[in-house]
């Protein structure tokens, strides 16, 4: 009956939106959040503990079945491609800005953290190729007017 079913909808939107509800719908939610919290802090937590199992199946399944694993990886995929094309400009966009805004020092540092150590044998291979090249490049020319 269409009828009946309107009434049952509008007595459900009226407990819905009826303010006692939604305070204690919001403080049992809360209390929710603190009992996971709290159970996740301590070293013996039950969901930690229920999760690493579960995880723990969950990948055991995954590396013995070739058929789920395709699937996955495919799902994987074709989530990537639509998260990257959808974020593409506002990445490139934003690495551009933090890049544009760096100080010469502040990049510096930041190749440095990125290359690390490899950054001072750059720069000493790049300045004794640079000499080599530049000697032999005076040899030549030194030979050539002789």
């Amino acid at each position: 009956d269409p009828a009946l079913a309107a009434r049952v909808d509008a007595l459900k939107q009226q407990a819905i939106a009826h303010p006692a509800l939604q305070d204690y719908v919001q403080g049992l939610w809360q209390r929710i959040q603190r009992q996971l919290r709290a159970d996740l802090a301590r070293e013996d937590s039950v969901l930690a503990g229920h999760l690493e199992r579960n995880l723990g199946k969950l990948g055991a399944a995954i590396g013995r079945d070739p058929a789920l694993r395709d699937a996955l990886n495919q799902h994987m995929l074709a989530g990537a491609e639509k998260l990257t094309t959808r974020l593409r400009s506002g990445v490139t966009a934003h690495i551009a800005q933090t890049v544009k805004g760096w100080d010469e020092r502040k990049l510096v540092e930041q190749l440095e953290l990125s290359v690390g150590r490899d950054l001072q044998y750059i720069r000493f291979n790049g300045t004794l190729v640079g000499g080599l090249i530049g000697l032999l490049l005076h040899a030549l020319t030194g030979w050539l007017r002789f």
